[in-house]
């Protein structure tokens, strides 16, 4: 809607285009004015007027097929029509209605009735203008909740990758250290790669037959209470899990991600593990499981991956050096914690060890020195 509206006036006589212009023109109206079926449809497409009074009787193309052409122009916007003719009789008001006209006044034209006609014409016009505009914009607000859909369906989809990749790497990692993969870069840092780890082994020995024997209830209780100072532990040193069959563990150290001193932060570890067992320890011993704990501490080169097993994948490190470390495993009593030479002297500054027996390990050819953690020389609070 243009201010002010803005009329067409149509009308091969010119004294009659005149008589209409001053009528309205006191108005405030914007008039134009054509005297030929092609002037009116020139102007209506290119100016798009708020309203057009149409003369019937108009040389080469009448106004009645103006009137139709009009109508049927799906790029013009609605355009109200007023037929003005001479020509009044009942089939002729009803020719300009079937035509597509909005309203029909016949010749001479009162200037009251034209003027309330025109008003009319205007607010049906205005009104037209409002509820396209709010279409409009609707269909732009649906266009846009269309496009958030997507985003925010791409998003949910993107987050639901995530969180089955995290679900996934929290079989074998802890936690933090999940969150961290996939937040840097997911499943590339799994990939096949040779680099030097610490590998812990731990064991609660005597569980087997325990297990074989003891009411399940009570084999679910022991398991529980193993895994929960064992998960707590493994957590808060941020190391990760590459096996954990119930009473065996293997952790890693400096895989998938890097630390410093993992074989500082492993010793610390099974120190931490050897403490607060001590409590579960003495009370199965006291309902008659006679259970022990040891572990092996290993480091050096292993190929370290993702492996496929049945369709599941699993992180594993693989070579001599978790062989090692299960081996001191088994060899270890009583609550030992048994390391390799490497690992000995990387935390020599950090706890007391002594020379275990020289040990003979199924797998390994040559005879392996041991040595047995006596405890922390530097309290855990101040360790680095």
């Amino acid at each position: 809607m243009h201010t002010p509206p803005c009329l067409l006036v149509v009308d091969d006589q010119p004294m009659n285009v005149d008589i209409l212009c001053s009528r309205l023109a006191v108005h405030g109206y914007a008039i134009l004015t054509a005297h030929t079926s092609d002037e009116a449809l020139a102007l209506a497409m290119t100016r798009h007027p708020d309203l057009l009074l149409l003369d019937v009787m108009l040389p080469t193309l009448d106004g009645l097929a103006v009137c139709r052409q009009l109508k049927a122009a799906p790029s013009l916007p609605f355009l109200p029509i007023i037929m003005v003719s001479a020509k009044t009789t009942a089939q002729d008001i009803i020719a300009g209605l079937e035509a597509g006209a909005d309203d029909y006044l016949t010749k001479p034209v009162d200037q009251a009735v034209l003027v309330a006609r025109v008003q009319a014409m205007l607010r049906l016009k205005a009104r037209h203008d409002t509820v396209q505009a709010h279409a409009t914009a609707l269909a732009a607000q649906a266009d846009q909740c269309v496009a958030w859909s997507r985003t925010l369906e791409q998003r949910v989809q993107a987050q639901v990758t995530e969180l089955e990749r995290l679900g996934r790497l929290k079989r074998f990692v802890a936690p933090p250290l999940a969150e961290v993969v996939v937040a840097v870069g997911g499943e590339p840092l799994l990939q096949h790669q040779r680099r030097e780890v610490t590998v812990v082994w731990c064991a609660l020995q005597g569980f087997t037959p325990f297990a074989e024997g003891a009411e399940p209830a009570r084999v679910v209780e022991v398991l529980r209470d193993y895994h929960t100072v064992m998960g707590h532990l493994i957590r808060r040193f941020e190391g990760t899990v590459t096996q954990w069959a119930g009473d065996r563990v293997q952790i890693l150290f400096n895989a998938p991600l890097p630390c410093p001193d993992p074989a500082v932060r492993a010793v610390r570890m099974a120190v931490a593990m050897q403490q607060q067992l001590g409590a579960p320890l003495d009370r199965w011993r006291h309902r008659q499981h006679a259970f022990a704990w040891g572990v092996g501490i290993a480091q050096g080169d292993a190929t370290l991956g993702l492996l496929d097993v049945g369709g599941r994948l699993d992180y594993a490190a693989l070579g001599p050096v978790p062989q090692l470390a299960a081996r001191l495993c088994e060899a270890a009593h009583g609550e030992q914690i048994l390391l390799c030479p490497r690992v000995g002297a990387a935390v020599d500054a950090l706890v007391d060890v002594a020379p275990a027996a020289t040990l003979s390990l199924q797998g390994r050819p040559h005879p392996v020195a041991a040595f047995q953690v006596l405890g922390m020389r530097v309290p855990e609070d101040e360790a680095p």
